[in-house]
């Protein structure tokens, strides 16, 4: 998830039981024991949010691909539907 007013990314890994905020060249790892914090270069930073964001873009499209799908497909039933219409 990223949040675009604060320009923070989130992850959560649910199998792990981790959560990563990311945020001002800084990225924390928490889980219910430990939690760190991680400050990055700037060209580090840049790597890292770079696949992020390519990572979430992709996730994206092909979401919204699901969502253009059902469209056809909707619009094809009802093509179907009133082509037997008679």
């Amino acid at each position: 998830m990223i949040a675009p007013m604060s320009d923070k990314r989130y992850l959560k890994n649910d199998k792990m039981g981790i959560f990563i905020t990311m945020t001002e060249r800084r990225v924390e790892i928490t889980n219910h024991v430990y939690n760190y914090n991680v400050k990055f270069t700037e060209r580090d930073w840049q790597r890292l949010t770079y696949i992020f964001d390519t990572e979430t873009d992709k996730r994206r499209l092909s979401y919204e691909s699901e969502i253009n799908s059902q469209i056809t497909n909707s619009l094809h039933s009802i093509l179907e539907r009133v082509s037997n219409f008679k």
